[in-house]
């Protein structure tokens, strides 16, 4: 992959740290195949074997999960805008109909009527503000 030491440390030089542990890993594996090898250095070479592999093994699902949380994040944005459109569209058909009704009815029935859906209404966006409240909270809004 790396034939030179010129391209080994080009590629360490743009950040590619990709090479350095399959690099490393080569190596371990050509010093395994030698015969002259003690069994410490052979369980030298295994445990750092073994390490390498964990260090890969790490970096695969930390950028596993940095793909998938920046996907619940776009999901989840999306959501609240969708909640955001729904509660001003529910709001503003609300007020239509208190209108109307206050059309509808002779005053006083239609003040009682109005209040009181007002006041309906003003508990559900309290309660609709407060779960949108706690979903921007739940996630980092940039």
């Amino acid at each position: 992959m790396y034939g030179n030491t010129y391209q080994r440390e080009y590629s360490r030089a743009r950040g590619d740290a990709a090479y350095d542990t399959s690099y490393q890993l080569k190596i371990i594996e050509r010093e395994l195949k030698k015969k002259d090898l003690t069994a410490g250095e052979r369980s030298n070479l295994l445990a750092a074997e073994s390490t390498l592999k964990k260090q890969v093994q790490l970096k695969v699902l930390k950028q596993d999960a940095r793909k998938s949380i920046e996907k619940l994040t776009q999901q989840t944005r999306e959501e609240i805008t969708r909640i955001q459109k729904r509660n001003e569209k529910n709001g503003d058909e609300l007020k239509f109909i208190q209108d109307k009704l206050a059309d509808a009815f002779e005053s006083r029935t239609a003040k009682a009527v109005q209040s009181w859906m007002r006041n309906l209404r003003e508990e559900k966006l309290e309660e609709q503000t407060g779960v949108l409240a706690v979903c921007k909270e739940s996630i980092r809004m940039d």
